[in-house]
């Protein structure tokens, strides 16, 4: 095996590596865990860095292809339908390294502490928004810093209805203070 392929072969792994630590907690909210990033967790500052390193590997891996090399070494034909692929590929790759970042690292990081925690945040849209015959019943929008990790899923009725955006809300649960694996909601008193 040439130098070569083998470089292609470690950026490929590396890709698919990406791709499924991000799509894991994707997987995980969709069978019913419920889980939250922090707003304010250390990974979400490093955002842009995960966007820039995506880039970079979503180019190393896929540049070689759209240029029309195999990784036998042979010119290929390039076509219009075989580009879009690939940059559709670049940017799954980009979206990838951002959410692994800023949700399967915070993620892992509560797994791991596994401490008792209340997590407070700031309400967006306490209505429940979220289709009754998806994953997510009964469901709040909060402020949050990970696109799809925004919605607070089973919170009551009782509670749900005296929300007022830009409340807070306290999510208690297992983590850390990275994000937590919430198994109670409650709103948080008004200060005087």
């Amino acid at each position: 095996m040439t130098v070569g392929r083998r470089l292609m072969a470690l950026l490929a792994a590396l890709t698919l590596l990406i791709w499924a630590a991000a799509m894991a907690p994707v997987i995980l909210r969709w069978v019913g865990v419920c889980f939250m990033p922090a707003a304010d967790a250390p990974p979400v500052a490093y955002g842009n860095v995960a966007l820039g390193a995506g880039g970079v590997l979503g180019a190393l891996a896929f540049v070689p292809m759209m240029l029309g090399l195999s990784p036998s070494g042979q010119r290929a034909r390039v076509g219009l339908g075989m580009l879009l692929a690939l940059a559709f590929g670049v940017m799954i790759t980009v979206f990838s390294a951002y959410m692994a970042l800023v949700v399967t690292v915070p993620m892992l990081h509560a797994a791991i502490r596994g401490e008792a925690v209340a997590l407070p945040f700031r309400v967006d849209n306490p209505r429940d928004h979220v289709s009754r015959r998806g994953h997510c019943r009964h469901a709040i929008s909060v402020e949050a810093a990970s696109f799809l990790f925004d919605n607070v899923c089973g919170v009551p009725d009782s509670l749900r209805e005296g929300l007022q955006r830009g409340q807070v809300v306290t999510l208690h649960g297992s983590g850390s203070a990275w994000g937590v694996f919430y198994s109670g909601v409650s709103r948080r008193a008004e200060r005087p």
